[in-house]
Protein backbone atom coordinates (compact mmCIF):
# COMPACT_ATOMS: atom_id res chain seq x y z
CA UNK A 1 0.00 0.00 0.00
CA UNK A 2 1.44 3.43 -0.90
CA UNK A 3 1.56 5.90 1.55
CA UNK A 4 1.13 8.47 -0.94
CA UNK A 5 -2.73 9.61 -0.67
CA UNK A 6 -3.08 10.75 -4.35
CA UNK A 7 -2.49 7.05 -5.04
CA UNK A 8 -5.08 6.03 -3.36
CA UNK A 9 -8.05 4.28 -5.49
CA UNK A 10 -10.62 2.71 -3.45
CA UNK A 11 -12.74 -0.16 -4.82
CA UNK A 12 -16.40 -0.79 -4.36
CA UNK A 13 -17.04 -4.35 -4.03
CA UNK A 14 -17.68 -5.39 -7.40
CA UNK A 15 -14.25 -4.11 -8.74
CA UNK A 16 -15.44 -0.99 -9.93
CA UNK A 17 -13.65 2.27 -9.11
CA UNK A 18 -16.25 4.14 -6.38
CA UNK A 19 -16.39 7.89 -6.10
CA UNK A 20 -14.09 7.38 -3.00
CA UNK A 21 -11.79 7.49 -5.78
CA UNK A 22 -12.15 10.91 -6.64
CA UNK A 23 -12.55 12.03 -3.52
CA UNK A 24 -9.54 10.42 -2.31
CA UNK A 25 -7.18 12.64 -4.22
CA UNK A 26 -8.41 15.32 -2.66
CA UNK A 27 -8.15 14.50 1.06
CA UNK A 28 -5.56 16.16 3.37
CA UNK A 29 -2.83 13.69 3.94
CA UNK A 30 -3.72 12.31 7.36
CA UNK A 31 -7.31 11.30 6.12
CA UNK A 32 -8.46 8.36 3.95
CA UNK A 33 -11.87 7.91 2.64
CA UNK A 34 -13.76 4.77 3.70
CA UNK A 35 -17.01 3.39 2.72
CA UNK A 36 -19.24 1.61 5.12
CA UNK A 37 -22.03 -0.35 3.98
CA UNK A 38 -25.34 1.26 5.48
CA UNK A 39 -26.19 -0.71 8.59
CA UNK A 40 -22.41 -1.30 9.51
CA UNK A 41 -22.06 2.25 11.13
CA UNK A 42 -22.13 1.12 14.75
CA UNK A 43 -19.56 -1.86 13.91
CA UNK A 44 -17.37 1.26 12.15
CA UNK A 45 -17.93 3.51 15.39
CA UNK A 46 -16.05 1.06 17.40
CA UNK A 47 -13.20 0.37 15.26
CA UNK A 48 -13.16 3.84 14.75
CA UNK A 49 -12.91 4.58 18.60
CA UNK A 50 -10.01 1.43 18.97
CA UNK A 51 -7.92 3.41 16.19
CA UNK A 52 -8.38 6.96 18.25
CA UNK A 53 -7.38 5.36 21.64
CA UNK A 54 -4.33 3.27 20.24
CA UNK A 55 -2.93 6.49 17.73
CA UNK A 56 -4.60 9.00 20.16
CA UNK A 57 -4.89 8.32 23.57
CA UNK A 58 -3.59 5.64 25.85
CA UNK A 59 -1.66 4.09 23.08
CA UNK A 60 -0.17 7.00 22.12
CA UNK A 61 0.75 8.06 25.94
CA UNK A 62 2.11 5.06 26.82
CA UNK A 63 3.34 2.90 24.30
CA UNK A 64 3.99 4.91 21.04
CA UNK A 65 7.43 6.65 21.74
CA UNK A 66 6.92 8.99 18.70
CA UNK A 67 6.86 5.73 16.88
CA UNK A 68 4.50 4.33 13.79
CA UNK A 69 2.11 1.50 14.60
CA UNK A 70 4.74 -0.93 12.87
CA UNK A 71 7.93 0.46 14.76
CA UNK A 72 6.35 0.49 18.14
CA UNK A 73 6.47 -2.23 20.91
CA UNK A 74 3.58 -3.89 20.30
CA UNK A 75 5.24 -5.22 16.89
CA UNK A 76 8.31 -5.59 18.20
CA UNK A 77 7.59 -8.37 20.37
CA UNK A 78 4.92 -9.73 18.18
CA UNK A 79 7.54 -10.84 15.55
CA UNK A 80 9.64 -11.97 18.44
CA UNK A 81 7.12 -14.03 20.26
CA UNK A 82 4.81 -14.47 16.90
CA UNK A 83 1.05 -14.53 16.60
CA UNK A 84 0.62 -15.99 19.57
CA UNK A 85 2.08 -13.08 21.49
CA UNK A 86 -0.69 -10.75 20.67
CA UNK A 87 -3.60 -13.42 20.66
CA UNK A 88 -2.60 -14.30 24.09
CA UNK A 89 -3.39 -10.20 24.97
CA UNK A 90 -6.60 -10.19 23.41
CA UNK A 91 -7.82 -12.69 25.38
CA UNK A 92 -5.90 -11.47 28.54
CA UNK A 93 -7.70 -8.06 27.66
CA UNK A 94 -10.71 -9.49 27.22
CA UNK A 95 -10.80 -11.81 29.93
CA UNK A 96 -9.93 -8.70 32.37
CA UNK A 97 -13.15 -6.45 30.56
CA UNK A 98 -15.42 -9.15 31.44
CA UNK A 99 -14.49 -8.36 35.06
CA UNK A 100 -14.85 -4.95 34.78
CA UNK A 101 -18.34 -5.68 33.54
CA UNK A 102 -18.97 -7.60 36.79
CA UNK A 103 -17.50 -5.10 39.24
CA UNK A 104 -19.79 -2.26 37.54
CA UNK A 105 -17.31 -0.70 35.15
CA UNK A 106 -18.48 -0.58 32.13
CA UNK A 107 -16.65 2.20 30.26
CA UNK A 108 -13.40 0.74 31.72
CA UNK A 109 -14.39 -2.54 30.12
CA UNK A 110 -15.03 -1.09 26.64
CA UNK A 111 -11.73 0.76 26.74
CA UNK A 112 -10.19 -2.73 27.49
CA UNK A 113 -11.91 -3.91 24.33
CA UNK A 114 -10.84 -1.88 22.40
CA UNK A 115 -7.60 -2.59 23.40
CA UNK A 116 -8.32 -6.40 22.72
CA UNK A 117 -9.06 -5.21 19.32
CA UNK A 118 -5.13 -3.48 18.17
CA UNK A 119 -4.19 -6.38 19.45
CA UNK A 120 -6.23 -8.45 17.31
CA UNK A 121 -5.15 -5.92 14.44
CA UNK A 122 -1.63 -6.52 15.68
CA UNK A 123 -1.58 -10.87 14.92
CA UNK A 124 -3.08 -10.16 11.86
CA UNK A 125 -0.40 -7.61 10.95
CA UNK A 126 2.18 -10.61 12.22
CA UNK A 127 0.67 -13.23 10.55
CA UNK A 128 0.82 -11.31 7.07
CA UNK A 129 4.78 -10.54 7.90
CA UNK A 130 5.45 -14.01 8.68
CA UNK A 131 3.62 -15.06 5.36
CA UNK A 132 5.73 -12.85 3.33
Amino acid sequence: MSDDPQALEPLDWDGEPSPLAEFAKHCPTDYLPVRVVPGYEPLFSELIEALKQSQDGKGKERHANDKPFMDQPIMDLSRMCGPGGPAQQVMKKTQEALGMCKRGEPDRAINELRGAIIYAAATILTIKETAE
